[in-house]
């Protein structure tokens, strides 16, 4: 099944949600903490990202975007199993190079990839 890539910011919200989701997937269960939502599908597989106050989490992370929204379609959903743990972040295409920016490490027992 292809999967539907979807990496949207909303300005007036500051939010930016990132989503990698084949056709066929559905998604269960939500977990909420800080301004991040992470959704996964009732296998555990983890198939979009939320970030609320994205602008402030960029600065924090230092990036400065002057304008998110022109870069909301360079932003892509990571997920990749490091060790014991699963990386879970956003990708950012800018100026020919690609930054990784991290989230959260989760016990790779508890989700699927």
């Amino acid at each position: 099944m292809p999967s539907v890539k979807i990496s949207h910011y909303d300005e007036n919200t500051d939010s930016l949600i990132v989503s990698s989701i084949e056709e066929n997937e559905k998604v269960r269960k939500n977990f909420s903490f800080d301004d991040f939502v992470i959704s996964t599908t009732g296998r555990g597989k983890v198939v979009s990202l939320e970030i609320r106050e994205f602008s402030e989490f960029l600065r924090e992370m230092g990036f400065n975007l002057k304008n998110i929204k022109e870069h909301s379609e360079d932003f892509t959903l990571l997920v990749k199993p490091k060790k014991e743990l699963l990386f879970i972040g956003v990708g950012l295409e800018n100026n020919g190079g690609f930054k990784q920016i991290p989230v959260a490490n989760i016990p790779i027992q508890s989700v699927r990839i």
